[in-house]
């Protein structure tokens, strides 16, 4: 029994010791960045946050999930807020990682958009379930108030109407000759892009959200984001509303840097 008890500690020990190892071999590579994937992840609250935090912001733990095989997954999504901001594109360029190019627009190219959002998801879950998949949880509707509390996640609150018809004037004139064009430029989302140049690579999580452009209600009414607000300066907000959609996770792909 002692010698069963022995073997057991050596080889915890030395499991142990290999993956610390590890973690600190990886942290040189992949180094903490103030935004983005490798930014810190702090838990708000409770008991859990201390072994939430270690395996949310562990390198070892990304490392073994990036050999997952990805799986496609759907969700019935709804009340999408798109909060947007046009930005001075230089004052954003540098948070483009190398590899990626921002998208310029307006008619001298010195504008970029910006937007963050917020929706609820329906019964998320992998493709291959089918019907089964409504037996998933939904989760309860999210109003528009974001609240970090001690951890890292964004802050934002906003208290938004709707408008009867797409308005004629506002801060997306910037970038776009009317209104109808900005949905059209920002809705049509097909992928989602990062780069890992610890392996000369970036990964594109390709997505279909097929959004009729007519279904975009326009918002009116004041956003505050201290995490926004750092990155847009004094850029003005603006607003519409996706009542419904279905969002599709289709497959992920890796091309060369």
């Amino acid at each position: 029994m002692l010698v069963v008890l022995l073997t057991v500690l050596a080889l915890t020990v030395s499991v142990g010791s290999a993956a610390w190892a590890a973690e600190h071999t990886l942290r040189r590579t992949r180094q903490q960045t103030e935004f983005g994937r490798y930014a810190p992840w702090i838990h708000a609250s409770g008991r859990s946050a201390a072994p939430l935090n270690w395996a949310a912001n562990s390198r070892l733990l990304r490392a073994l999930c990036e050999r997952i095989p990805s799986v496609a997954f759907v969700s019935d999504v709804t009340d999408v807020v798109y909060v947007n901001y046009l930005v001075d594109a230089d004052r954003i360029a540098p948070l483009i990682p190398p590899g990626l190019e921002l998208q310029r627009i307006g008619e001298r190219g010195d504008r970029a958009m910006l937007t963050f959002l917020t929706y609820h998801h329906g019964h998320l879950g992998p493709a291959l379930l089918g019907r089964w998949r409504r037996l998933l949880p939904s989760h309860g509707r999210t109003d528009l108030l974001l609240d970090p509390g001690r951890g890292t996640a964004p802050d934002a609150e906003a208290h938004l109407i709707p408008l009867s018809k797409w308005p004629a004037d506002g801060p997306w004139r910037q970038g776009f000759a009317d209104y109808e064009q900005m949905p059209a430029y920002c809705v049509p989302q097909d992928r989602a892009l990062s780069v890992q140049p610890w392996h000369g690579q970036v990964t594109r999580q390709e997505i279909a959200l097929d959004i009729p452009l007519d279904s975009c209600v326009p918002l009116t009414g004041p956003v505050i984001s201290t995490v926004a607000g750092a990155i847009t300066g004094n850029a003005e907000p603006f607003t519409f509303l996706v009542p419904r959609v279905t969002f599709r996770f289709e497959r992920q792909e890796r091309t060369r840097l």
